[in-house]
């Protein structure tokens, strides 16, 4: 995560975005990047056809959200993955308000939930994102909540809702930090 937005036109955002769009395109194609939270909006932002800005669905998302998971999530993992071929959906623990709002040329949906179009994509075998969190744990967001509920800019009903995700459900940690590793061995 990052306090700045992936797509501001700050020096150090400009030149990620560069170093982003090299990696990119090196002929070889040999080096891998996965993306959380701000990696995955400013990688989509980086690339042609990808773009990240202020969520236009909601202002702000915190707590459990459940993913749910295209067939293009099935086609990268495997249907055949007894840890992940009945999964219809994924809890991750989020706190943002920008989302990637548009996938960058050849990327694929892996997964999207009620206020973010864009959850999860990858890009052929280099790619693999995600706007949630898989690092942080439930003290962690508990902490933010803590920060962020006497801010205006957070609406009250969101903090409801993000303390009742994290009483009532839990992520799914432990399986997006597999697929992590499952799409650096693709």
């Amino acid at each position: 995560g990052s306090r700045y937005d992936a797509h501001c036109n700050d020096e150090w955002v400009i030149n990620l975005r560069k170093l982003i769009r090299s990696i990119y395109d090196y002929k070889l194609k040999k080096i891998k990047m996965v993306g959380i939270c701000f990696g995955h909006q400013v990688i989509a932002h980086a690339l042609n056809g990808g773009l990240s800005a202020r969520n236009d669905k909601t202002i702000w998302e915190i707590g459990v959200k459940t993913m749910k998971l295209t067939n293009s999530f099935f086609q990268l993992f495997g249907s055949d993955n007894p840890k992940i071929k009945d999964l219809k959906s994924i809890n991750i623990l989020q706190t943002h308000r920008d989302a990637v709002l548009s996938l960058p040329n050849d990327a694929k949906l892996l997964a999207y939930s009620e206020f973010t179009d864009i959850e999860m994509y990858s890009v052929g075998n280099q790619i693999f994102s995600m706007q949630g969190h898989p690092e942080f744990d439930k003290d962690y967001v508990n902490t933010i909540i803590s920060v962020k509920k006497d801010q205006p800019s957070v609406p009250k009903s969101e903090i409801k809702y993000a303390l009742k995700s994290l009483k009532d459900s839990n992520p799914d940690n432990d399986l997006l930090k597999l697929l992590i590793l499952e799409f650096l061995k693709l």
